[in-house]
């Protein structure tokens, strides 16, 4: 065979490896652009053309990304096609006249797409030049209908990254739709509901097995001691949805207030359902008001003594609870049990029992007299009606009449609208009459006199003057 036809052969032989190598690539890869960026697992194939002797057609880049061509270790991976041809030309010219060169890749494990989760098929799908996540979702046979608001595109890189993307914006074709690359991971994320709060075991679950209320609780392991029944708060896009009250019976509308009282609220994917502590308010004249937990404060007598007790301006045979809105009962809190006879028919002991969301308000005392003379403690004295509000009861809060002072002469001063006012005298000593023992009003003033001694009397009083003033050397 002449040299002629000899090199002939090569070229023919050279342009089947170059045509086979090329249906290869294509058959496995698809089309791969010079700015493909080589990654440690690719299998390329490095072709010599009139050189099918020094070719290699299949050579795996292994995990450090350096291969051995030419009796050389070259770095490939974090190469573009375009700069391993150009390098290995730059080597090849060393043993080679005007080498021709061609890097293709046979196959590689990041030439697929992952998309998996809320999808009609999950898995992967054959990487495209121009691929995008709606492409992507739409090859993956769609979203589920428990698909999330959310989708992560996991991003191989030497740390691969996750990114977050919108998915009701993302499919209605906002900027979102980016272009993917080879070995990236779409997980569409199942829509959830998230249960937090006063349940044994918060947060999130499938929407598929939690598109209730009462499935969601449940699923959470129900409600804990603390727990507020009457109030659980459904969550929507951020703003409160509806309030539901648990121990309702279910009924088929919505209150227009928002507030519901169907028990098994139809939730949504994304809904957050909040079960709030169980608390009672103690407001009023007590030491600490706000909000105490109900579990401690269950009573009308626990309450206050959660709320560091009564103050002294508290009139505490009339406190109030209210429950929905309107007024429960009318609570005594100085009778313990149900003995002795109450202050006011309508009242209930300090053991009243409250529910969540009560409120106990202590009203102060508003009615009020002014004491002074020979009392132990003048001043303003509050009444309470139907309780304290007898002239004796008075005396009694100022601590009591002092040593001398004159029950027998008592003053009472009640105003009159004209600006006037009624003066009476009253005997209170023992030997009083009881009718004495009047019911004080609002304003009115209480003096108590010292007693006079024994013929004491105006003379008396003028001759001890005169002679003060005489020992004091005044003259007349």
């Amino acid at each position: 065979m002449t040299a002629r036809c000899k090199g002939f052969f090569r070229f023919v032989t050279a342009c089947c490896v170059l045509i086979a190598s090329a249906g290869l690539c294509f058959a496995q890869t698809g089309s791969v652009t010079s700015d493909y960026v080589f990654r440690p697992g690719d299998v390329i194939s490095v072709s010599i053309v009139g050189q099918p002797g020094e070719s290699i057609p299949r050579l795996i880049i292994p995990e450090d990304g350096r291969i051995s061509v030419f009796n050389k270790h070259i770095q490939a991976a974090g190469r573009t096609r375009a700069e391993l041809e150009k390098e290995l030309t730059e080597i090849a010219s060393e043993l080679i006249k005007n080498p021709i060169i061609s890097v293709n890749l046979v196959e590689t494990p990041h030439n697929r797409v992952f998309v998996t989760g809320a999808v009609g098929i999950s898995g992967p799908i054959s990487y495209v030049q121009g691929l995008t996540l709606r492409k992507a979702i739409a090859q993956a046979g769609g979203l589920k209908p428990t698909a999330g608001k959310t989708i992560t595109l996991i991003r191989s890189s030497s740390e691969p990254v996750a990114i977050k993307i919108d998915l009701p914006a993302l499919m209605m074709g906002d900027s979102s739709d980016v272009e993917l690359l080879p070995g990236d991971y779409i997980l569409v994320g199942e829509a959830v509901i998230t249960v937090a709060g006063e349940v044994l075991r918060p947060g999130d679950q499938p929407y598929s097995s939690a598109n209730t209320l009462l499935r969601a609780i449940a699923n959470a392991g129900g409600l804990t001691l603390k727990a507020d029944p009457r109030n659980v708060i459904i969550r929507r896009d951020g703003t409160e949805k509806a309030r539901v009250d648990l121990t309702m019976v279910s009924k088929s509308t919505e209150a227009e207030s928002n507030v519901s009282s169907e028990a098994d609220f139809r939730l949504e994917p994304g809904d957050t359902v909040y079960v709030p502590e169980a608390v009672v308010q103690i407001l009023g004249e007590v030491v600490k008001p706000g909000a105490y937990p109900f579990y401690g404060a269950n009573t009308a007598l626990k309450a206050v003594a959660s709320a560091g007790g009564l103050l002294p301006t508290a009139n505490q045979y009339r406190a109030v609870v209210q429950r929905d809105g309107k007024i429960a009962a009318y609570v005594d809190l100085s009778r313990v049990e149900e003995t002795g006879s109450p202050a006011f028919d309508d009242t209930k002991d300090a053991n009243f029992a409250l529910q969540p969301g009560d409120i106990l308000f202590v009203p102060p005392m508003r009615e009020r007299v002014h004491v002074e003379g020979a009392v132990n403690k003048p001043g303003d004295v509050f009444l309470i009606p139907k309780v304290r509000d007898k002239i004796l009861d008075v005396l009694a809060m100022a601590s009591g009449a002092q040593t001398g002072a004159d029950l027998r002469r008592v003053e009472l001063r009640r105003p009159t609208p004209d600006g006037r006012y009624i003066k009476m005298t009253l005997d209170l000593s023992p030997t009083g009459s009881p009718s004495n023992n009047v019911i004080v009003r609002e304003g009115d003033y209480i003096y108590v006199p010292l007693k006079q001694p024994k013929g004491w009397n105006a003379m008396t009083v003028l001759s001890t003057v005169i002679g003060i003033m005489s020992i004091s050397g005044v003259k007349f």
